[in-house]
């Protein structure tokens, strides 16, 4: 009996933007793995940065 594979929904089809998503994830994730690891004062302030970062990226976005 022939049966065909399934599709893997993770293929080498994906759409462009969707793989840049995943790769901002990882590195956010990243970045903040990084972040956990400094001392409380510099951890605060790159939090700070990335928040405002953020929001910059939503308003011109």
């Amino acid at each position: 009996m022939n049966k065909k594979p399934v599709k893997n929904s993770h293929s080498n089809n994906t759409n462009p933007q969707n793989q840049l998503n995943i790769q901002n994830n990882i590195f956010m994730e990243n970045e903040l793995n990084a972040i956990g690891k400094l001392p409380e004062p510099l951890a605060e302030r790159a939090m700070n940065l990335l928040e405002k970062t953020a929001e910059h990226k939503m308003q011109i976005g």
